[in-house]
């Protein structure tokens, strides 16, 4: 990064989630020495040892962790005499959606105007379509999603949150601080995440920047939603919920040699009539958001959407309907299965006692 000024400069990576997010961050922190050399700093502050990827969630306020003080942290950051630095955390985009994470922000942004930073705010926003399946499957995979809800119960939720955290960010910040990057592959740096948020800081990528060489958070291969939506529902924890995991991304594994399957990968899960309204409805919004922020006078945000009805590798798949009585089996044999397994690990804990482990 060539910086001749003696301007601060800090780059918050707020998100969104579901854009390449995990990449990035552990880009981060593979390269940390190699970027500190080349003068842009991947800071400790704030985060989460245990975390592989993902870095720096404490300093968003997020309920996940009520032991933080991001204030503190903030205050530790904003201290730090390089010339630029590097903070990244999607939890920041869910949490300015929140009046606690706004009256945070807030706070933040003087903090670092008082103490002598320009702020960027880089936010990666998706068609609202595709990021609300994305989210959907990642709370499937995770278990934090265990209501049974299929992706249409979902929908009206999440119909416009990017747009609304977009502008937040703009208030808060101010406009000229944010830096908004279509999360669509044409439009991409290097047609990558990592490439496209290194280039925004002004990094060249060479031999000397380690890339990923695998999706660092894959999503769940179709036919395994709906089965993995139904385990959850029986399940009482999310740790519990993610017991069949491993399974399912080993088909995964063995269905991706077949060439024929990847098409199916990119089906959309939501209605081509609802796709179609979740577009219309943001329409104007993305029209405002590329012109006020990407300054494209056509006012086109994402060059290509998933609902075509043209296209055969954007068809949908139709939402998978049981009769009462499959369903009623299927969750009696998870319930079995949950209750097993339970049976094996206090079977497993006794011997351990036994032998004095």
């Amino acid at each position: 990064m060539n910086d001749s000024t003696d301007e601060k400069r800090l780059y918050f990576h707020v998100g969104a989630g579901k854009t390449g997010t995990s990449a990035i961050q552990w880009s981060l922190k593979r390269n940390r020495s190699e970027l500190q050399r080349r003068g842009v700093c991947v800071p400790t502050i704030g985060e989460i040892p245990k975390l592989k990827g993902t870095a720096h969630h404490l300093l968003t306020g997020a309920p996940q962790f009520p032991d933080a003080d991001p204030r503190k942290l903030w205050r530790e950051i904003s201290q730090l005499e390089e010339k630029a630095v590097v903070i990244s955390t999607e939890f920041a985009h869910t949490q300015a959606s929140y009046a606690k994470g706004k009256i945070l922000f807030r706070e933040v942004s003087d903090l670092l105007n008082a103490t002598g930073w320009e702020v960027r705010i880089v936010f990666y926003i998706r068609a609202q379509d595709q990021w609300i399946q994305s989210a959907y499957e990642q709370w499937l995979k995770t278990g934090a999603l265990r209501s049974a809800e299929t992706i249409s119960d979902v929908i009206e939720r999440y119909s416009s949150g990017l747009v609304e955290q977009v502008d937040t960010f703009a208030d808060i910040f101010g406009k000229q601080s944010l830096i908004v990057r279509p999360y669509e592959t044409s439009q991409l740096f290097g047609e990558s995440s990592v490439t496209d948020f290194l280039n925004v800081l002004g990094v060249e990528v060479d031999d000397r920047i380690e890339l990923p060489n695998a999706d660092k958070n894959p999503g769940m291969p179709r036919p395994a939603i709906n089965i993995k939506r139904l385990f959850n529902h029986v399940c009482e924890t999310q740790e519990q919920a993610r017991l069949i995991n491993a399974t399912i991304f080993e088909y995964a594994r063995i269905k991706s040699a077949d060439a024929g399957d990847q098409k199916g990968r990119h089906r959309s899960l939501i209605p081509a009539t609802k796709r179609t309204e979740l577009h219309r409805l943001l329409q104007d919004d993305y029209a405002r958001i590329a012109r006020e922020y990407l300054r494209r006078e056509d006012g086109v945000l994402f060059e290509s959407l998933m609902y075509s009805e043209e296209s055969p590798d954007h068809r949908e798949d139709r939402e998978f309907v049981m009769s009462e009585g499959e369903m009623e089996l299927i969750l009696f044999v998870f319930r079995r299965l949950l209750e097993r397994m339970s049976s094996c690990e206090d079977r497993l804990d006794a011997i351990e006692a036994k032998m004095g482990c």
